[in-house]
Parts: structure tokens; sequence; C-alpha cells
């Protein structure tokens, strides 16, 4: 189970209209972030038009050779049409990835829509340790997205479409995860990961028929 600990990751960044974090990230990319677009549970979803199709993208490092994930970013398309922004968490440990606790994209953690698409969907963690600014304000969570210990990073829903076979994927993965054996002082350092497996969803659309791992 990730732990808390109340000190924080170093953020920065890297454009006005973005959010990221890899000002203090060392150049290392031995960890891999996997990544994988869910309904239901499944890679693949068979829905009729119309249907309100909930997905979560899970995640989890390829090691233990850090102590947990610090933050990440992605990009969100869907073939089937535009999509709406991403929900944002509601419980621990994700909500620390969001503001006030966290630092996101300025739109927020479910992404800023470009031409249908989702922009920068995500989060960091109060590595800086802030205590200027609003926010970021709050304690680093560790252990977050430990081999093993897979959960959902992101969470939303888009609508079918017309009857057909579409895919719901990601690109753009930036992401940072924190250095193992610190105390947190005077920041927590962070090192780059790299992104590992990237599994789509797959939602096939028919005129009618039952709904199959929507949920």
């Amino acid at each position: 189970m990730p732990v808390v600990r109340s000190r924080s990751l170093i953020v920065k960044p890297l454009a006005l209209a973005a959010v990221l974090f890899l000002a203090a990230a060392a150049p290392a990319l031995a960890t891999n972030l996997n990544l994988s677009i869910q309904s239901g549970g499944s890679n693949t979803v068979t829905v009729p038009t119309g249907t309100i199709v909930n997905y979560a993208v899970i995640g989890v490092l390829s090691d233990a050779a850090s102590d947990g994930l610090a933050a990440f970013s992605v990009d969100l398309s869907f073939t089937g049409g535009p999509l709406s922004p991403a929900a944002n968490p509601s419980a621990p440990p994700m909500t620390a990835f969001n503001r006030p606790a966290g630092l996101t994209n300025p739109a927020g953690y479910g992404g800023t829509v470009v031409a249908g698409v989702l922009r920068q969907v995500g989060g960091a963690q109060n590595t800086i340790r802030n205590s200027l600014a609003p926010f970021p304000n709050g304690n680093v969570i560790v252990d977050v997205a430990q081999l093993g210990q897979a959960l959902p990073l992101v969470t939303g829903s888009l609508i079918a479409p017309a009857p057909g076979t579409y895919v719901l994927t990601l690109s753009n993965l930036s992401a940072n995860v924190i250095q193992q054996g610190q105390t947190g002082l005077p920041f927590w350092k962070v090192e780059r990961a790299a992104a590992g497996a990237v599994t789509p969803l797959t939602v096939i659309v028919t005129s009618t028929g039952i709904l199959r791992s929507s949920k």
C-alpha cells in the first residue's frame, strides 16, 4: 500500500500552458511506466451506439527501483470522435497529484481539449515542498504504482459513436519517479521514467446489442 510522508518532488513547468515536472529529474530511465486503458477490467468493450463507456488508465511501474510515481502526463485520443476532459481523482493516492495538493496543467488534471484530443492529462506531487504559492501544498505519497500495485491513474468516459471499431489510445507520456532511500529533505529527488508497454482500449460499437465490459 502507498505510504504517506509529509515532504515533496521537483516540479517545473515546461511551458506557460503546460504542466511538467522534469526540472530536477536525473537522466536515468531505468524504470518504465506501463499503461493499460481498460473498461470494466478489459481492453476490449462491445456496446450499442450511444452508450456511455467508462474507462480507466491503469498504471504500474516496471520494477521496484524507485519509491514510486512522482508525476506523469499523457495525451488521450479516440478514433471515434472528440473526448471530454477526464475526471478529477477523488481519493488517495491520486488526489496528491491534483491541485491543490499537487500540480497540474492549468486546465486541470483532466487535461486540455485541443481539436478533440486530451492534452497533458495528469499531474505531479508536491515534491518541491512548496510553502510560498497556494499550490501545490500536499504531502507526498510514496510507493504509488509500484510493481505489483497497479492502479487507475486516470478515469473518464466517452460516448460510443456510430457502429464500427474504434480505439482509445495515449501518447506523449512523460513521467518521474521518486529516487529511493530519501527522507524528503530538503525535497524529494526524482528521476525520469521511460514509457513502457501501452495497451489501448478497443471499442466495438454495434447498432443494437448487449453492453459488455463498459462499467
